[in-house]
């Protein structure tokens, strides 16, 4: 495979065997090299066994009980260097084994909260200072529109 794929999804029930086999066939049948999953929820015991049923695979989640981010990538297709990580997200180098370009991805999972989504949006305005390419995946639990809303407690002006 001389190119690959990247992912992004926000895939809930990860601990799911049938939601692992589907995300994992979705890679395949996508020629996906690197992926970036939201929201898994899957629990820290069933990892290990995720990526033992997919040895091809490598893993990286961030440091929380829920794995808000987790990220997965073959390895002798992908080089990742992990430069930062928080609770909203993943910063990382990828380089596509046996080219010499390389490129900065951010795996993004904001907060639902207004004042970490703005810690958030500082950081990555300092990351977007980067002259290099790059590119941002995720989901920032953010509305485009009001009538997107579902749900949930009524949205303060300063919300919006």
């Amino acid at each position: 495979m001389d190119s690959f794929n990247l992912l992004g999804w926000n895939v809930r029930r990860l601990n799911n065997a049938e939601k692992q086999r589907e995300v994992f066939e979705h890679c395949k049948i996508n020629k996906v090299g690197f992926g970036a999953l939201f929201e898994t929820k899957i629990h820290h015991d069933r990892v290990s066994k995720l990526m033992s049923n997919n040895p091809n695979w490598k893993i990286h989640s961030s440091q929380e009980i829920s794995f808000r981010i987790l990220l997965i990538w073959i390895d002798k297709l992908v080089k990742v260097d992990i430069l930062m990580e928080d609770r909203q997200l993943i910063h990382c180098k990828l380089k596509m084994v046996g080219y010499k370009e390389e490129f900065f991805l951010i795996a993004v999972y904001g907060s639902n909260s207004l004042n970490e989504r703005k810690d958030l949006w500082n950081k990555l305005t300092s990351i977007g200072r980067l002259n290099a390419p790059w590119i941002i995946l995720g989901d920032f639990n953010a509305m485009f529109a009001y009538k997107d809303r579902s749900g949930g407690r009524e949205i303060r002006g300063l919300q919006r």
